[in-house]
């Protein structure tokens, strides 16, 4: 408080940071939170009346509350209409702030700007001091008017990554340049990046991001929309080094795993996280746990990684559970490690989700305990489906559609697993839809001995009418129609289209016939 009376916003912000007066560290943060809400409205001194009123607060006598105006239209979610801070009159005389703040809506500035975090982060050494106001009021309208970011997820940015306001203004706008125009990002991809990562705009373009850039397209061979769509969805990419992260890291995947370059692509392009993997604490640490608890070659981990990338981001945790939950139900280890190297998508799934699955196939399905067993030794694929609603949608299909009883369904998912990882529009009710416009009937396994051996001839198993391609299945069996116009038309290929029968009507030319 000034000789004239008035408040001077810049000395109680500076007396609030460097701790002066006898503040104590809280009590300096919510001085500091309260003077940068009046500093982001254009408030650098102003007058006790008519903002302050006295208010006596829990006996304590002389309490004064702070009234802030409505929010300016650059804030319209990060400020409120009320703001209280008080404090005890002994003040002055004690040299020891008492200070409370309550916001009467959640969702506030607090939240948004996480002033604790911006004094004590690492880029403000103490003979620099924390940032100025006027720092952060340019910081902020970067992000909101250049960067395109509403208010609140700059105020965010700005929470989750205080460094950014240690940066000039002029240092993040050519990172921004960077991103447009080198890289390609539209507008709208580079809004979804910095909300959602803005450490990107600290990164050194010189000494990280080009150097990187180049190092993904050349030694990778990525392509332009190859390259957007790995820095789109792992943007963390861009803050390391060639030399010291980057190459060992795709060294040791080509020599050690034994991976080739296409495959190392292509694995990439699913799970661009790997790149960011440390791979003397992560990478290395992880082949060994899995030599040594499964008997696992680095051949073979190259071979799981190119069926599901993600594989390699598992935590050993995760993996471990896993194990030993399949091992409860019976599982051989031998089956265990079979599975992983065909399905390993079941290890990273919670043990929760294990359960959904293998209790509806116990009391929906009725499948014993040596049949679930021996439904997941043959395909383990099937705790990796969601029951609701693709399972339980498939088995009421069949169960409606072929007139299936339990024992019947029993039999059927037990002779062929695989029936349930099938699309339900595009195979199941596909298929069994053109069988039955073609005349053929679809035999279940427990009745296929019942059936005499003229009817036998005229249907096929589930098993049969499902795995065939769809080339091979639709030219298989074919609907009534065409087969009268295969048997009585006249039928000629004639690859070069020449020497038409024009006077038989009935010729088909089979050129373009599928």
């Amino acid at each position: 408080e000034e000789e004239d009376g008035t408040i001077n916003g810049k000395e109680c912000c500076r007396t609030a940071i460097h701790g002066g007066r006898g503040c104590s560290p809280v009590s300096s943060i919510m001085v500091l939170h309260a003077v940068l809400c009046l500093s982001l409205q254009g408030v650098g001194s102003f007058t006790p009346s008519p903002f302050f009123q006295g208010r006596p607060m829990d006996g304590q006598g002389g309490g004064r509350v702070l009234l802030l105006p409505p929010p300016p239209p650059i804030f319209p979610h990060a400020l409120r209409d009320k703001v209280w801070v008080t404090w005890s009159v002994s003040c002055k005389q004690s040299g020891k702030a008492d200070i409370q703040t309550k916001w009467t809506e959640e969702g506030d500035l607090f939240g948004l700007v996480n002033m604790s975090k911006l004094m004590y982060c690492k880029p403000f050494p103490s003979h620099v001091g924390p940032p100025k106001i006027e720092s952060v009021r340019q910081s902020v309208e970067f992000l909101v008017k250049e960067v395109g970011l509403p208010p609140s997820q700059a105020t965010k940015a700005l929470s989750s990554c205080p460094q950014l306001l240690a940066i000039n203004v002029s240092r993040q706008r050519d990172k921004l340049l960077f991103l447009r125009e080198e890289i390609g990002f539209s507008d709208d991809v580079i809004i979804k990046v910095v909300s959602r990562f803005p450490h990107i705009l600290k990164y050194n373009v010189q000494r990280n991001m080009r150097p990187t850039l180049t190092f993904i397209s050349t030694s990778l061979d990525f392509s332009d929309d190859e390259i957007r769509s790995v820095l789109e969805r792992q943007p963390g990419v861009l803050q390391l080094r060639v030399d010291d992260n980057l190459h060992p890291k795709v060294f040791f995947m080509v020599q050690e795993l034994g991976l080739r370059r296409d495959d190392l692509k292509k694995i990439l392009l699913v799970n661009p996280m790997i790149l960011t993997l440390s791979l003397e604490n992560y990478i290395r640490p992880k082949m060994e746990f899995l030599k040594n608890e499964f008997d696992l070659e680095p051949m073979d981990v190259a071979k799981i990684l190119k069926l599901h990338p993600p594989f390699l981001t598992y935590t050993q945790e995760s993996i471990r559970n896993t194990f030993a939950y399949l091992a409860g139900f019976g599982v051989m280890q031998a089956d265990i490690r079979r599975a992983m190297r065909h399905c390993p998508q079941i290890f990273g799934l919670r043990s929760a989700r294990l359960q959904e699955n293998i209790d509806f196939l116990r009391e929906q399905v009725f499948l014993t305990p040596p049949q679930l067993t021996q439904v997941i030794c043959s395909y383990p694929r099937i705790l990796t489906y969601k029951v609701e609603p693709k399972i339980r949608a498939k088995l009421s299909y069949l169960t409606e559609e072929l007139d299936l009883s339990p024992q019947e369904l029993v039999q059927e998912i037990l002779h062929f697993p695989q029936l349930l990882g099938y699309s339900l529009d595009k195979r199941l009710r596909n298929r069994i839809q053109h069988l039955q416009r073609c005349g053929i009937a679809v035999i279940l396994r427990a009745r296929k001995e019942r059936s005499p051996g003229r009817e036998r001839r005229k249907a096929i198993t589930l098993k049969s009418a499902m795995t065939p391609s769809d080339s091979i299945f639709f030219s298989r069996y074919k609907e009534k129609d065409t087969l009268h116009w295969l048997a009585y038309g006249t039928i000629r290929y004639d690859p070069y289209g020449v020497e038409k029968d024009e006077e038989d009507k009935f010729s088909i030319d089979l050129t373009d016939f599928h």
